[in-house]
Order: structure tokens, then sequence, then C-alpha cells
């Protein structure tokens, strides 16, 4: 999940997951829809860094059993 204007400390993923935080961290949690922060929270999350995280999450997770995926 994608976390700027709101809380990543609120949501539990129970390992079903992986939280992104942007890189300046001093403007999170502030729960606006719009800022004057230029680049805006949101914005210093970059395509590159959430397709990362995202193959990072997968390499680290068991691949289920041919059995299991047939439930």
């Amino acid at each position: 999940m994608l976390f700027g204007p709101t809380s990543a400390a609120e949501i539990e993923l129970y390992d079903r997951g992986v939280k992104v935080l942007p890189e300046r961290r001093n403007c999170l949690r502030c729960y606006l829809s719009d800022c004057d922060v230029r680049p805006a929270c949101m914005h210093q999350i970059g395509v590159d860094r959430v397709l990362a995280e995202v193959a990072r999450f997968l390499e680290n997770k068991p691949r289920p059993s041919i059995a299991a995926a047939r439930i």
C-alpha cells in the first residue's frame, strides 16, 4: 500500500503486502486532500520504487502448492 497523507501505522497488512512511504517523511500523516508542498508526498513515490517493492515482496512469499491452488 502507498502511504503519504495517511498513517501507515494505522494499517495492518497481515503479511499480505508492503507499505511504501515517500522518501521525505517530514510531511506524512497530514490527512489533507490537497497541500502546497511540492513535490507532494505521493509524487515522491515513483513507479520504479513501487515495482521494486512488489517484486521484493513476491520473492519473499512462498508459492502455494498446486493442490492448494485448486481449493
